[in-house]
């Protein structure tokens, strides 16, 4: 994705990996009963390199098996299709209302997405995953980024009204945020190739500028500000 840190030029540079690999099935679900005997009740998946990949359904298909009680997030970096949502649902039905799927499809405009994005999916795929996703009972969750290279007005307006349309016909959760510039992604290394004028000064500035954005961001959670997660994980290690 030209947003991402992590993308696949970075991954060549710094790790020397020019594909991805999965933990092995019994080791993740390992960690996870070692997580959940120590009062975790709910995983966060952040990890979808390949939407066709079979992996997760073997992984479902463990944890129904070694009846695993937990609640999962699952955020999805394709489009999840009818498949992988009915086995969702199913592993996690116990915990379903505490559990959740978040799709990113950046904007309404699918240029833009195809442009910034990938694996690519249409506005008729994510709204069928969001349709099934809500009638099998999952919370389901879409999530938009404003001003990445392409977006016009009229798209950033498209945007809004498509995420209503939604959270008002679906119940589903809604949010939209803005790229930031990390080292290493396309955005970062490139500006100009995108039109963008930026005021990068390295790494320090970068972590700088992302302390205070993290900081306005999540202001009002918990463990929003800097102040706030100190003090929030040594309650949480008392």
């Amino acid at each position: 994705c030209s947003y991402c840190g992590g993308n696949n030029k970075v991954q060549q540079q710094i790790n020397g990996r020019s594909g991805y690999f999965f933990k092995s099935i019994d080791s993740a679900v390992k960690d996870i009963q070692g997580f959940v005997s120590q009062g975790f009740e709910l995983i966060h998946i952040c990890f979808d390199p390949d939407p066709a990949h079979k992996y997760y359904f073997d992984f479902f298909d463990k944890v129904r098996k070694e009846n695993m009680d937990f609640a999962c997030v699952f955020e999805a970096w394709g489009c999840p299709d009818s498949d992988f949502l009915h086995a969702f649902a199913e592993t996690f039905k116990k915990k379903l209302k505490k559990c959740r799927i978040t799709i990113s499809p950046e904007s309404f405009s699918e240029t833009v997405r195809r442009t910034n994005k990938f694996p690519f999916y249409t506005n008729e795929q994510l709204e069928k995953a969001i349709i099934i996703g809500n009638f099998l009972g999952i919370p389901m969750e879409a999530s938009f980024m404003s001003s990445l290279p392409g977006e016009t007005a009229a798209d950033f307006i498209k945007t809004i009204e498509f995420g209503k349309k939604f959270k008002d016909i679906y119940g589903c959760e809604v949010n939209m945020g803005m790229p930031v510039l990390e080292p290493g992604s396309c955005l970062y290394e490139n500006p100009e190739k995108y039109g963008l004028k930026t005021l990068n000064k390295g790494f320090t500035g970068f972590m700088e500028n992302r302390k205070l954005s993290i900081d306005i961001e999540h202001k009002d959670r918990p463990w929003g500000t800097a102040e706030k997660r100190c003090k929030y994980f040594q309650e949480m290690m008392k």
